[in-house]
């Protein structure tokens, strides 16, 4: 198992989904092996980390089989792929939904067959439709992305804000970062932009706004791609005094933390959220309580750190 750094913040929220008929995990085995649908929104090591803590968890377990599909990156292909879940009667789903509003249907869907599902990483709004939902503590990684940037630029400076809003874990990162960065009236924002979570967009909003603001001292972007972006148009530019903050934590995150490129990363365990996500799948089957909003905290990296950070 890889290594856990940070401990669990877990909001005492427990769901009783009172919509599902949660049976005893013994009784199930005894009929046969339970199979749950594994979906991910794409091959990203950050994906195949979460289905192999949950690998993990269930092999510890017995009695469990995971059926994996990965993702072509949309919400289109999530919502067919956990149609297709119901079709083969899986008696679970767990998955990471990119835009939770997209797939409510398809949670619908599942909540009709009987199906109980468990989210990781992006919260859904629709929290009836699920048993758990085990993400990184977002907002948190906003607040402590800002609170780095703070200190690092001794509470005065100008900051461009990347995020891409329709995603749950992007806004709650850019919430957590503007409303700490807010309560310091030398703290101005030039800009907050929607990148999509794409690396070339970033790039190309990066490079127009170099053209418009000369004054630039920190970049806060949601997710490592877009940081990876970013840090191509500065280094384009020759503009790499300006910091980057970002979430993430991956290996390549990680080397750029080490190489100067990027400043300083909100490390997610993705491993650990894959684990967890099984635990909640299993206390269910086991008709024991779950915890409807399973936070998981974060290390932060810096160049001081880094180097003992393992990545994914």
């Amino acid at each position: 198992m890889k290594k856990i750094l940070v401990s669990l913040f877990i909001m005492l929220i427990v769901a009783p989904m009172l919509m599902f008929a949660s049976g005893a995990l013994e009784e199930q085995t005894d009929e046969g092996t339970i199979v749950i649908g594994m979906q991910q929104v794409s091959y990203a090591p950050y994906c195949i980390a979460i289905v192999e803590g949950a690998q993990a968890r269930f092999d510890e377990e017995g009695g469990i089989e995971m059926n994996v599909k990965y993702g072509d990156g949309t919400s289109e292909g999530q919502v067919s792929d956990l149609e297709d879940f119901v079709a083969m009667g899986v008696d679970g789903i767990i998955f990471f939904p990119w835009i939770s509003s997209a797939t409510r249907t398809a949670l619908l869907e599942c909540a009709d067959a009987g199906i109980p599902v468990v989210v990781v990483d992006n919260p859904v709004e629709d929290t009836d439709l699920v048993v758990s939902q085990v993400a990184t503590d977002n907002y948190l990684a906003g607040v402590e992305n800002a609170n780095h940037v703070i200190e690092d630029l001794g509470g005065e400076g100008n900051i461009i804000i990347l995020d891409t809003p329709e995603n749950n874990s992007s806004l709650l990162r850019a919430n957590g970062f503007v409303d700490t960065v807010s309560e310091y009236p030398g703290i101005t924002i030039l800009e907050q932009q929607n990148y999509n979570a794409d690396q070339q967009t970033a790039m190309n909003i990066m490079e127009d706004l170099l053209q418009v603001y000369d004054d630039v001292d920190a970049v806060f972007v949601c997710n490592e791609d877009g940081a990876f972006g970013v840090y191509a148009a500065l280094e384009a530019a020759g503009r790499t005094d300006i910091g980057i903050y970002t979430v993430d934590g991956s290996a390549n995150g990680v080397a750029m933390v080490l190489e100067g490129h990027i400043t300083g990363i909100a490390a997610q365990q993705p491993y650990l959220m894959g684990y967890e996500a099984a635990d909640q799948m299993i206390r269910y089957f086991n008709g024991e309580e779950t915890t409807l909003d399973f936070a998981l905290g974060i290390e932060y990296i810096t160049s001081e750190n880094a180097s003992t950070w393992e990545g994914y």
